[in-house]
This record gives structure tokens, C-alpha cells and sequence, in this order.
């Protein structure tokens, strides 16, 4: 028994390391995260909690909100919980592989302007006749120096409310379930959608 004192000691103390620095991070990770995600989409990005599993490595996020053109809209997302599982090999090569993401109980809110602009982030749609919002290249998300790519998407109990003020329109889908194939740039997307 004497000869196990050490070893469990150390075992002991690196597990306390462990669940102590989990727990920082746990606080931290939320913050970073949605400062990332604020520059990637130039919108205010809020989540009450963000965590890291190791074993499978994933990150968890709980009540993720993406803000709308100004404080007055409505969020343009809120997901009321977002799993997103990682490819370690990937990721130790410097690339950013998701091997799967799965947002529960997503709402989109799309709002197209009379003169047709939207209420998207810039980063996602380019919109030319809104100074909220200015044009980029289309549809494309910069990320330097980061290659990324989403091997498939699952949305579970998610609800798009579409808003045409040039039509005079509101649409609401609900109950929506996705399933796409994989999400890389400038890759064409095979997705499934039911209501």
C-alpha cells in the first residue's frame, strides 16, 4: 500500500487541477466564445453558458442569441441549446473539423426591408441598401487563416418566422427538423427539411 501512496496522490491532485481548471474555463469559454462569434458575424452574440466535454471532445452552449440590426429587432437567432462535436485529429493539424452540430429548439427571424434589405448579418448575406448592414462578398464568412468545414447539421423543434415587407408577408414554419450533409466554404449543402 505504501508504494500506491505517491501515485494516488499525484492521480488525487491532478484530478482536482482538472475539475478546477474545467471550472474556469466553463466560466470564461461563454465569454470568449460569443466575442468570437460577435466579430465573425459583426452582431452582438450572447450565450448563458458555454462548456467542454473531453471524451467526446464537444463544446455545449445554452441559450445562444444573435442580435438583430439594432437593439429595437428582434434577435435574427436564438437557439436554446447547441452541441457541436470536434474532430481532434483535425484540430491538432490546425483545422477546424465539426463533426457534427445540433441545435435544439432554433428561431430564426428573417425580416426583407421594402427596399429589399434584410435584417441577416452582413457576414451571411450581403445587404446593399442598409447602412446598419454594409455589403460584403456573398455569403461568404471570413475566418483567416482558419480552415473549417461542418460534416452535418441536425436542427431539432426549430421555428423561421419570414417577414417580406415588400410582399406584405409573414411566414411562420414550425416544427422544423434538418438534416444537412457536409458545410464547407464554397461547397454546395444536400439538406432535408420537414415541418
Amino acid at each position: 500500500m505504501q508504494r500506491w501512496r505517491i501515485p494516488l496522490i499525484i492521480l488525487a491532485a491532478l484530478i482536482a487541477l482538472a475539475w478546477g481548471g474545467a471550472h474556469v474555463l466553463r466560466q470564461t469559454l461563454s465569454q470568449h466564445l460569443a466575442a468570437w462569434m460577435s466579430q465573425a458575424l459583426m452582431r452582438p452574440v450572447t450565450m448563458a453558458q458555454a462548456s467542454i466535454r473531453l471524451l467526446p471532445l464537444s463544446i455545449q452552449v445554452a441559450t445562444l442569441r444573435v442580435a438583430g440590426p439594432t437593439p429595437q429587432d428582434p434577435p435574427v437567432l436564438e437557439v436554446a441549446d447547441a452541441h457541436a462535436r470536434l474532430h481532434l485529429p483535425a484540430l491538432l493539424s490546425g483545422r477546424i473539423v465539426v463533426r457534427e452540430v445540433r441545435l435544439n429548439t432554433p428561431h430564426i427571424f428573417v425580416h426583407r426591408t421594402a427596399t429589399g434589405g434584410s435584417n441577416l448579418p452582413p457576414r451571411i448575406l450581403p445587404n446593399p441598401s442598409s447602412a446598419l448592414s454594409p455589403p460584403v462578398h456573398a455569403g461568404v464568412l471570413q475566418l483567416p487563416d482558419i480552415t473549417w468545414q461542418v460534416e452535418q447539421l441536425i436542427v431539432t423543434n426549430g421555428q423561421a418566422d419570414l417577414r417580406d415587407e415588400a410582399a406584405n408577408r409573414t411566414v411562420r414554419l414550425q416544427d422544423l427538423q434538418m438534416h444537412t450533409g457536409p458545410i464547407a466554404p464554397q461547397a454546395p449543402t444536400i439538406m432535408d427539411l420537414a415541418c
